[in-house]
């Protein structure tokens, strides 16, 4: 390219070459794309882009320092503004802070877990016989098949052994020949 360029097309080139790079992973590439190898800011859109970069590498204290540098070049900058007491809150922040939720979600795990343990390995389900729920669920007064509301409703019972069959009791009728008494 000639030097005659637009000074803006060339920075929106650097930009988006820069931001290319960025998205790749390759942040000094990314760097040396928006500022050409320059170290010394003198324009704020420069700046800010370098500012931002830098940010979302992750590199904090330098960004501070960038967004500070863009604050005194730039007083009315509302990204900078924003950034320099955002940039230092997070700073300031205790070592464990970004662990936090990994520490909060793995309590909860735990006392899930342990309620979860204590609720299912209770002592074990121990029928106690009902006469009414065990006559009722006899196979045998239902004709053989227990019926699906007394089978739902019933606690789970052992098998009940058939009851005894009842005597079977005649009396003697008119077709039945009746017995000789003897007398001694």
């Amino acid at each position: 390219m000639s030097n005659t360029a637009n000074p803006s097309l060339l920075a929106s080139l650097r930009l988006s070459k820069a931001m290319m790079l960025a998205r790749r992973g390759k942040w000094r590439e990314a760097e040396v794309a928006i500022t050409n190898g320059n170290t010394e800011f003198t324009d704020a859109y420069t700046l800010e882009a370098v500012a931002a970069l830098v940010t979302s590498e992750g590199d904090y204290v330098r960004a501070l320092k960038l967004w500070e540098q863009l604050q005194r070049l730039d007083p009315d900058n509302t990204e900078a503004r924003r950034m320099v007491p955002a940039i230092e809150l997070w700073l300031t922040r205790p070592g464990w802070a970004p662990y936090f939720p990994y520490i909060v979600g793995t309590l909860a795990a735990a006392v899930l877990a342990i309620f979860l343990y204590i609720t299912l390995s209770g002592p074990a389900y121990v029928p106690i016989h009902h006469p009414a729920a065990v006559s009722s669920a006899n196979p045998v007064e239902n004709g053989g098949a227990l019926n699906a509301s007394s089978a739902a409703n019933s606690p789970k019972a052992e098998p009940v052994a058939a009851p005894t069959p009842i005597p079977i009791v005649s009396f003697p009728t008119a077709a039945t020949p009746a017995k000789k008494h003897t007398t001694h």
